[in-house]
């Protein structure tokens, strides 16, 4: 069966490197110190983004805390 997926780029934007006091993206992708700190950095974010991505592409699903 073909599945098909859609991607979002209207969150996309240009990096800085100040830190960043909102997030706009998939609540799923959101750093832990965003939560913490209400600020982040773009850079680490993305590595942090395409870790969830990895995870997702070689399991088949989202971690979630009950995962520990």
């Amino acid at each position: 069966m073909l599945e098909v997926k859609l991607i979002n780029f209207g969150c996309g934007m240009l990096m800085k490197d100040s830190t960043y006091i909102a997030f706009n993206g998939t609540e799923i992708f959101c750093p832990p110190e965003f939560d913490v700190n209400g600020k982040y950095h773009a850079k680490l974010v993305t590595v942090w983004s395409l870790g969830i991505l990895l995870f997702v592409m070689v399991c088949g699903y989202y971690a979630d805390e009950k995962d520990q």
